[in-house]
C-alpha cells in the first residue's frame, strides 16, 4: 500500500508516556524517512500521520482533540493519485496537507500495532485501548468514513485489507 491507504482505528489513550505515541506504523525501523506509513498520537491530544519516500511528509491536527479517558475514532488517508493526506477525528476532517504524487515508500516491515520500533525514537508503546482496526487499499472519502466509523464491518469490503475487532 505505498500509493493509497487509510487507516481506521477507535483509540482510547490510558496515560501518554512519551510525547509521540505510536497507533499504526508501517517502515524499516531506521528513520522516518522509509516509513511507509504512521499514525501517531501526541501528548498535547493532536494527531499526526506521516509517509516517507526520501524525506518524510507528513500532517498534524491542534492538540486536544484525543484527551486521556475518551474513545475517539482516528482515520488518516494518503492519496498519491490526487496528491493529498489528511486526518479525521470523530468523523470530521481536521488537517490535511500536499504528499507527492505518485511516489512510493515501501517497507518489507511488518505492520506494527500499537508500537514504535525506529532505533531514534526509543521503544515507546502506546498505552490504552484500540478497537476496530481497518486498514483499507483505497483513498476513503470523507463521508465513507464518517459513515462507517460506527457501523460494523463483514470483512470481505472492498478495499478492505486488514481489520481487527477486539
Amino acid at each position: 500500500l505505498t500509493q493509497t491507504v487509510t487507516l481506521e482505528t477507535w483509540v482510547k489513550v490510558d496515560v501518554y508516556t512519551s510525547t509521540w505515541t505510536p497507533i499504526l506504523y508501517k517502515g524499516d525501523g531506521l528513520s522516518d524517512r522509509q516509513r511507509t506509513y504512521s499514525l501517531f498520537l501526541n501528548a498535547n491530544g493532536s494527531v499526526a500521520f506521516s509517509t516517507g519516500d526520501g524525506g518524510e511528509q507528513g500532517v498534524q491536527t491542534v492538540a486536544g482533540l484525543v484527551p486521556v479517558g475518551e474513545w475517539h475514532h482516528v482515520a488518516a488517508v494518503m492519496d498519491r493519485v490526487s496528491g493529498e493526506i489528511r486526518v479525521l477525528v470523530d468523523g470530521v476532517q481536521q488537517a490535511s496537507a500536499v504528499v507527492r504524487k505518485n511516489a512510493a515508500s515501501s517497507s518489507a516491515g511488518p505492520l506494527v500495532i500499537g508500537a514504535n520500533i525506529e532505533a531514534n525514537a526509543g521503544q515507546v508503546n502506546f498505552r490504552g485501548s484500540l478497537d476496530d482496526i481497518r486498514v483499507w487499499s483505497v483513498a476513503r472519502s470523507n463521508d465513507d468514513i464518517a459513515a462507517g466509523r460506527n457501523a460494523p464491518l463483514v470483512g470481505t469490503e472492498a478495499g478492505l485489507v486488514v481489520y481487527f475487532k477486539a
